[in-house]
């Protein structure tokens, strides 16, 4: 079940977001009141989306969203009461994937966050597609073979594809809290992706398509797919 994590210092808008994305979008919801409380439950949860107010007392959004991502990369929504567009800017340019003001159309906010969780739509980079109502992994036409959590770590790869995740990162996003899984283990699972790819496209460079960054974590490399495959 998708969870999405509300943000706001106000218990109203809280209130009302929670209700309309449980009983009407039939997501999960975790509510917080600032950035100390949203960090714990990101550490105790697993989150697919946050919903951030940028104008709360003490760290703002802006501050709180550049915490959040130092722990782990989480798509976040910033929703304002300013309809200005310096906020919009810095908002988006530290890297947000949307920017919704105050008072917001529900309709319009669940369309959003339909298209940043790729609701309905199989991400596809290059000749690389997941089919994630069927859990299915595409080299072209032909279908890859990979474990459960295989076609997690992909589906979080391709999610923000040029994006570095760490290991930490990785293990927050795929495993339940609390799992224990070394980075051995992470490693492990990215050879199986590759050799998965291998099987199906011996000619596929799958060790620079997910490329390792040494003592961090990995990217699927966006540019190096759709330039040279």
């Amino acid at each position: 079940m998708t969870t999405i994590l509300i943000v706001d210092d106000d218990p109203d808008i809280r209130e009302v977001l929670s209700f309309f994305l449980k009983r009407v979008c039939h997501y999960e919801t975790i509510e917080a009141e600032d950035g100390s409380v949203a960090l714990n439950k990101l550490g105790h949860h697993k989150i697919d989306l946050v919903l951030l107010d940028v104008g709360m007392p003490g760290d703002d959004g802006f501050e709180v969203y550049k915490k959040i991502q130092n722990l782990t990369p989480v798509p976040t929504i910033f929703l304002t009461a300013h309809d200005t567009e310096v906020e919009e800017v810095q908002g988006l340019g530290l890297g947000a994937e949307d920017y919704i003001t105050k008072p917001y159309n529900e309709r319009v906010l669940e369309a959003r966050i339909k298209k940043i969780l790729n609701v309905g739509v199989s991400p596809r980079v290059g000749d690389l597609s997941l089919d994630l109502d069927k859990r299915e992994v595409y080299w072209g036409q032909n279908e890859v073979k990979l474990t459960k959590t295989q076609f997690d770590i992909l589906q979080l790869l391709i999610s923000q594809t040029g994006r570095v995740f760490s290991y930490e990162n990785i293990r927050n996003r795929v495993w339940p809290v609390n799992a224990y899984v070394s980075d051995e283990g992470i490693r492990s699972h990215i050879r199986g992706i590759r050799d998965a790819l291998k099987v199906i496209a011996p000619n596929c460079p799958a060790q620079r398509l997910i490329q390792a960054q040494p003592g961090i974590g990995y990217k699927l490399n966006k540019v190096l797919i759709d330039k040279d495959l």
